[in-house]
């Protein structure tokens, strides 16, 4: 199974989308993995900015069938949506945009 984290930039501040990870190391496009999955792009590119609260079980199911571990997937995508949380919290606190 191939595990993909939820990744920290160098600064170790930013946390990147564990979808977004699995796109770059696969080599596939948003539209690509729309396609594998039988759904429309704007649902990937939603999942891509964080819309969705979880990510959609016909993506897990697609990533896993790729060989990806679909609990770590959750375990990062939730991390990552917690980190743009608190991120838009900071933000609002201080009166200015991300």
């Amino acid at each position: 199974m191939m595990k993909v984290k939820a990744t920290r930039t160098e600064d170790s501040t930013e946390v990147s989308n564990p979808i977004k990870s699995v796109l770059g190391s696969r080599g596939l496009s948003p539209l690509e993995l729309a396609i594998i999955c039988g759904i429309s792009d704007p649902v990937v590119y939603q999942v891509l900015h964080g819309s969705y609260p979880r990510i959609p079980k016909r993506i897990l199911v697609a990533l896993r069938g790729l060989g990806c571990d679909a609990s770590a997937l959750e375990k990062d995508y939730e991390e990552y949506r917690t980190y743009l949380r608190e991120r838009l919290l900071v933000a609002q606190k201080k009166g200015g945009a991300t």
